[in-house]
């Protein structure tokens, strides 16, 4: 974001301004930002189900992402929860202004309950941050009068609470210079800061991908620490061999020195503790031979 203040009336000046527009399906977003744009043959880059357009107003860069609608008397498809969470970060200078709009139709006396809903919905894909870079743009159609559009900011006043009652009537005779000083007046109440979106994920999602950046991958397994190891309640012959060794060595050991004490008495008592220590090693190595030969039989 290129930025500067003004020594002498400490006013932000941007270079670069973004936008997003967000709406249901019933809204042309597009004819609408070609109508504040004032550029009717405005053609746009698509980025997956958003389009981004930008153009040069004066000494400004302008970035406007139409993020996709949805439909309020339907669920809204994963795909299109996850490009509205996208469209927050298409603008390359980030994001300044988010207009929600919502359409004011002349045969209506008062939107519906749960087109409002909706549209509080869809903003809570974007954190409660979103709020403080929000403006309500009614888009009106022809002939809509005043009773109508009253109507609709009392059913819209919980939205605009959240937005500090930013609101703004796009009618046929409106100005739309009116529109990017309200967006610049808002820049300016942010000290030019931009919304920076937490994940384009859900947060089961998220938590998923972090720990994928952390371990490397998810697939790993821990090692199973009680593979392979015997299982002495259900094997008692498990259990008897798993001992056998020591018991043996025991064994000899006690075989060996009483062996010795024998032959001490008619050979001398050094000359009996090394003939018994001697055969013990053999009779345990013979023992333990025997074994392994068993043990690879059955295996």
């Amino acid at each position: 974001m290129a930025a500067g203040v003004s020594s002498k009336t400490g006013s932000l000046h941007l270079s670069e301004i973004g936008v997003v527009f967000l709406g249901n399906d019933e809204v042309d977003e597009s004819k609408v930002i070609k109508s504040i744009l004032g550029c009717r043959d405005l053609t746009g880059e698509n980025v997956g189900q958003c389009v981004l357009y930008q153009i040069e107003q004066a000494v400004k860069k302008i970035s406007v992402v139409e993020a996709p609608g949805w439909n309020s008397m339907q669920k809204t498809l994963e795909s299109i929860k996850k490009s509205i969470r996208r469209s927050v970060s298409l603008c390359p200078a980030g994001l300044h202004a988010l207009l929600l709009v919502i359409p004011v139709k002349r045969n209506d006396e008062e939107p519906a309950s749960g087109d409002i809903k909706a549209a509080e919905m869809h903003m809570e894909l974007l954190s409660e941050r979103v709020w403080k870079h929000t403006i309500v743009l009614f888009a009106c159609d022809d002939g809509v009068g005043e009773f109508a559009i009253k109507a609709y900011f009392q059913k819209a006043n919980k939205i605009l609470e959240k937005c500090k009652g930013r609101t703004y009537i796009l009618e046929r005779r409106s100005k739309i210079s009116e529109l990017f000083t309200k967006i610049e007046e808002l820049v300016e109440e942010n000290r030019g800061d931009v919304l920076i979106p937490q994940t384009y994920y859900d947060p089961l999602e998220w938590k998923t991908e972090d720990l994928r950046r952390r371990r490397g991958s998810l697939d790993w397994n821990p090692p199973d620490m009680t593979k392979g190891k015997p299982d002495f309640v259900n094997d008692p012959q498990a259990l008897l061999m798993h001992y056998a060794k020591p018991i043996t060595v025991i064994a000899l050991a006690v075989f060996g020195a009483l062996l010795g004490a024998f032959a001490g008495a008619e050979y001398g008592v050094c000359a009996g503790l090394l003939l018994g220590s001697i055969l013990a090693v053999v009779l345990a190595f013979l023992i333990f031979k025997v074994a392994e030969n068993s043990n690879c039989i059955d295996t």
